[in-house]
């Protein structure tokens, strides 16, 4: 295989990505994916805190383990698996769920009227109104109007 060649040699519905952000990326976050800076291996996928994705916030996944500035690590795309909650409100078990931008940490959509919300997926179990609870998440990434 040739150095300049990505092949995903993953499981299902787990997908290998690059932490392009400034700041460590801690585990069960939501992450964006950016556009590869100029010398990235062609089909590298590059991630950040959804706050600092060119465009709108739109949810690629959630990170299984803290990713190091520059360092790869694996993110979930599919299936269920463990976020924290942002603690703004408690969850309940099957809300459609959000996250905060800055920290990727999920919460129950609500959006106002007209207001689009991204969605990472719906809540398997339920999670206190304490930031950094333990929610499981079954990933079904859409846009929820309000």
């Amino acid at each position: 295989m040739a150095a300049t060649e990505y092949v995903n040699l993953c499981a299902d519905g787990i997908r290998p990505a690059v932490n392009r952000d400034a700041v460590t990326l801690p585990k069960r976050r939501v992450v964006s994916l950016v556009v590869n800076p100029a010398g990235a291996i062609p089909g590298e996928q590059s991630v950040v805190f959804p706050a600092n994705a060119t465009g709108a916030a739109r949810a690629f996944g959630i990170t299984l383990a803290a990713m190091s500035v520059g360092a790869v690590g694996d993110v979930a795309v599919e299936g269920t698996v463990a976020a924290e909650s942002d603690g703004t409100a408690t969850i309940a078990a099957g809300d459609l769920l959000t996250f905060d931008n800055a920290t990727g940490r999920v919460k129950t959509a609500a959006p106002a009227t007209g207001v689009n919300a991204h969605i990472i997926g719906q809540a398997e179990t339920a999670a206190a109104a304490t930031a950094g609870a333990v929610v499981m998440v079954r990933i079904a990434r859409s846009v929820l109007q309000g």
